[in-house]
């Protein structure tokens, strides 16, 4: 029972259990009170040296930083846990007590220790709860997650059969319009060789309505000899205007892949004089117009488009695409919106719709998008980019790798992809991955600043100075006005004690950006540290005006308002 007594009361106030003799000295106490000396065991490090009159003197501090954690932690300090520990101890019974006063002491130490068992076990109970909840709210929060992907993975699967049977529908139906369409071609020569054969042409009292060439004889007024005069039927004049429109629309496309938007557009113009109803024809030139700059020459032949044939999935792309490009981004929107609705599988439309629907921050639609088009197109790059910055934006980090993963599998030279998963490492504690990933984006394309500096910010973590410094001169290199890679370097210069480049930078860094809060602030430090703490007060009120608050605790810390006025 003593010894339980002893080990609890050493765990609560955090006597320190390097001592053998303090415990033996103790114990025997325990046992026979009568033969044992109290100061014996207060004198037999039981207590610090430093400390065997700290009930006298006041408060010392630890030589143990641990041991002062641990007491803050519990909220007493040094001198009231070992004050503490000497009442208990002084608690204990006593030579000369009398039976009763034995009982009571008993009593007292036994109710002490249930108490602080008591404590001990709720507190233990209370952790475990919360440990309990905590892994069954990421349960949860796990299954909820594999749900919803297997619910979305349904719904793509529906609609992809939808299509399926759409355009299956479709198929037959073309194939019985191509059928229909033959059967009547056949009708109509064997109808025109049949008035052949019963009408000669050289019968000049009938006259053929038919297709085929009239031949009308006539007399040379200079002769007897005949001159045959070919005379078009109306069937023929209305197929010359078909080839009229076919042979300006191929002269427009030919313009149009050389660049020269002008002349296809004088092309288009004459094909659509000879058939004002082809959707297609307005859809043609007014990409042609919006190539050669005329936007709202572009948006009318689009609404033509669209009004001729409200089914052209590519006229709502095509307007979506030149309003977003005008900035009316709500407008593509229900353009693509509209696309989607018409073709459900269209990679084009959901790519766009998707970008657009994160743009306006509905991520979740946004994702969905890009899985449909994953689904139906596992190699499609830009959907598998776009779905892994949105669930990196979402904190799905390991799911935004494995996107980067397949497209780096696919293209292992994809510069952004490589600069992307980098990022995503280093912000989960991958360095060495990170350094690697930007090290091999750098690889396949050398000037990207941004990668420069990521991965200098990187060396600067692990105490590589001289890298940081490296890389982040080679950021300004190709980017001459990066303020960042200016501030940085700078930092890496004062913890070098460099204060003069690093004054430099920072200055520089100010000079880009006005109202870069960190620069002025870092500079303040480089003045303080070479004896201007004038001026580094000036820079730390104007940083703390601009929202940097540990800038105003320096300034309040360290400047008196002299130096501030001076």
């Amino acid at each position: 029972m003593a010894k339980r007594y002893f080990l609890i009361i050493a765990c609560i106030v955090g006597i320190p259990t390097s001592s053998i003799t303090a415990y033996k000295l103790l114990l025997s106490y325990l046992a026979n009170p009568q033969a044992t000396d109290l100061a014996d065991i207060k004198s037999n490090n039981l207590v610090e040296p430093s400390r065997k009159n700290s009930k006298k003197n006041g408060d010392v501090p630890s030589k143990n930083p641990s041991f002062n954690t641990q007491l803050e932690h519990q909220g007493l300090n040094n001198q009231q846990s070992i004050s503490q520990t000497y009442k208990i101890l002084e608690r204990k019974i006593l030579p000369g007590d009398n039976s009763k006063q034995k009982s009571q002491r008993v009593q007292e130490s036994s109710s002490i220790g249930k108490d602080f068992s008591g404590r001990k076990a709720t507190q233990q109970r209370i952790a475990k709860l919360k440990a309990e909840q905590q892994k069954l709210a990421a349960l949860q929060a796990e299954q909820d997650r594999i749900a919803a992907q297997q619910a979305e993975q349904q719904r793509i699967a529906k609609l992809k059969a939808e299509q399926d049977r759409i355009d299956a529908q479709q198929a037959e139906q073309d194939l019985i319009a191509a059928q229909q369409a033959e059967q009547q071609r056949i009708a109509r020569i064997n109808k025109n060789k049949s008035r052949s054969i019963s009408h000669p042409t050289n019968n000049p009292s009938r006259s053929d309505s038919g297709p085929s060439l009239v031949n009308a004889i006539a007399s040379n007024s200079l002769g007897n000899k005949p001159i045959i005069l070919q005379i078009k039927s109306p069937f023929l004049i209305q197929s010359d205007f078909k080839n009229e429109e076919i042979k300006q629309r191929m002269k427009a496309a030919r313009h149009f892949q050389r660049g020269e938007y002008g002349s296809s557009i004088k092309s288009f113009n004459i094909a659509i004089a000879t058939n004002p109803n082809n959707s297609s024809l307005y859809l043609e030139r007014g990409q042609a117009k919006e190539l050669a700059g005329d936007q709202t020459g572009a948006l009318l032949d689009y609404n033509q488009a669209i009004r001729l044939n409200p089914s052209d999935q590519g006229a709502y792309l095509a307007r979506g695409s030149s309003l977003e490009k005008g900035g009316e981004k709500a407008l593509a929107l229900d353009d693509y919106h509209k696309a989607v609705q018409l073709s459900p599988l269209n990679q084009t439309a959901r790519l766009k719709r998707g970008t657009l629907l994160s743009e306006f921050g509905d991520k979740q639609r946004a994702i969905t998008d890009f899985s449909i088009i994953i689904q139906d197109n596992p190699g499609h790059l830009p959907a598998l980019y776009a779905r892994a910055n949105l669930r990196e934006d979402s904190g799905y980090q390991q799911d935004a790798i494995n996107d980067l993963n397949a497209i780096l599998i696919i293209n292992p030279k994809h510069a952004m992809a490589l600069f992307k998963r980098g990022r995503i490492r280093d912000s989960i504690g991958d360095k060495a991955g990170a350094i690697e990933d930007y090290t091999l984006s750098l690889k396949v394309n050398k000037r990207q600043s941004n990668v420069y500096n990521n991965r200098g910010i990187i060396f600067a973590s692990i105490g590589e100075q001289e890298k940081t410094i490296e890389d982040y001169t080679r950021a300004l290199e190709y980017n001459s006005n990066y303020a960042a890679a200016f501030n940085n370097r700078g930092t890496s210069y004062t913890a070098l004690r460099n204060y003069n480049l690093a004054t430099a930078d920072y200055k520089k860094a100010i000079e880009i950006n006005p109202s870069y809060a960190t620069a002025i602030a870092n500079l303040g430090i480089a003045l303080e540290a070479t004896g201007y703490m004038s001026e580094a007060c000036k820079h730390w009120n104007r940083a703390s005006e601009l929202g940097h608050q540990q800038s105003g605790e320096w300034a309040l810390k360290q400047c008196s308002s002299r130096q501030v006025d001076s």
